[in-house]
């Protein structure tokens, strides 16, 4: 009887999941999310706890996700280098078009800038516009209220656009979202954001990253001869498996995709094993006419078991979906 009755509960909890599910799946005023970024300096662990958690959700209704990562960011002056934890807020609103969903995340995000400097003294800087997709393409666990966030890489959610750079993809599920601060020369300027793709799952073993070349490379020609100078001063290049080819993202964009191979000994978990990594680059010109890279890079280690390394069938899919969907901003 016992067994009854707990067998019947778990499928009444079962079946009310799934009717919530449902009904968030099927409800229009929310098919569309936004997502909306802050840098925090500096980062106070008052974040983390349930009283930041309830002004967020007292100020900004809309909101459905509450999501931190930390950075450590060193400063270096003259005087030397000061070692300072920042962090970043990630603020998903949802609504029943795109643009009432971005309305949501850039109003919840003035909302929560707002109480930030007013309530804990911290400065922050909002990494563009929010962005919008279809709820479903926020690959995270349905849940039923916000949580106590706690600090993490950030999960996909729809395409993925490259602070500073003009360009963005649309790299699917998989995929995890890990940003840092760079230093900028110039006084009290604001650091820079830069994002990296970790891969997780099938996609293990890859990284997927953007930078811009330098402003001297004024043509397509001149960043081939910069990616290829720069291949060829990495540990262990392989000359031979140097590559170039031209391409054409979804877009109709045109560009040159370059690859090459390093392998070189090295030292992991107290003994030694030859690590491969291979480099994709895809370099095209940016609205703003810079030349600019997206890069895949798969790295492998020769003791590696099944899964620790991106198998080459996923490795050519994530290329394939780089080339289908990059864009320029």
């Amino acid at each position: 009887m016992l067994k009854l009755v707990v067998l019947g509960g778990c499928l009444a909890l079962g079946l009310l999941i799934g009717i919530l599910v449902f009904r968030e799946s099927g409800d229009d005023s929310r098919a569309y999310a936004a997502e909306s970024l802050l840098i925090v300096r500096p980062f106070n662990d008052a974040l983390l706890g349930r009283a930041f958690e309830r002004e967020v959700r007292r100020s900004s209704p809309g909101i459905t996700r509450l999501g931190f990562q930390l950075l450590n960011f060193s400063i270096t002056t003259p005087n030397g280098t000061t070692r300072q934890t920042n962090g970043m807020v990630r603020l998903v609103a949802a609504g029943g078009t795109a643009a009432d969903a971005e309305r949501l995340a850039n109003d919840a995000s003035d909302g929560v800038r707002a109480i930030l400097r007013q309530q804990y003294g911290i400065s922050t800087t909002r990494i563009g516009q929010a962005h919008s997709a279809p709820s479903s393409a926020f690959h995270e666990p349905f849940r039923l209220k916000i949580g106590n966030a706690a600090p993490g890489y950030f999960p996909g959610a729809g395409r993925v656009y490259f602070p500073g750079l003009a360009i963005s993809i649309d790299p699917g599920n998989g995929w995890m979202r890990s940003y840092a601060l760079l230093q900028t020369k110039g006084v009290g300027r604001e650091p820079e954001s830069v994002l990296n793709l970790i891969g997780k799952g099938k996609f293990n073993g890859g990284f997927i990253s953007a930078f811009p070349l330098r402003l001297e490379v004024t043509n397509v020609q001149s960043g081939i001869a910069e990616l290829r100078s720069g291949a060829q001063r990495q540990q262990g290049f392989i000359e031979l498996s140097w590559k170039e080819e031209p391409f054409e993202t979804g877009d109709g964009l045109q560009g040159v995709h370059t690859s090459f191979t390093q392998q070189y000994p090295s030292s992991f978990q107290g003994g030694m094993v030859v690590m491969t990594v291979t480099t994709h680059d895809y370099l095209v010109t940016n609205a703003q006419s810079r030349r600019v890279c997206i890069q895949f890079v798969s790295v492998s280690l020769s003791n590696a078991r099944p899964g620790d390394a991106i198998p080459a069938m996923e490795s050519e899919e994530v290329q394939r979906t780089i080339r289908r969907t990059l864009r320029v901003e």
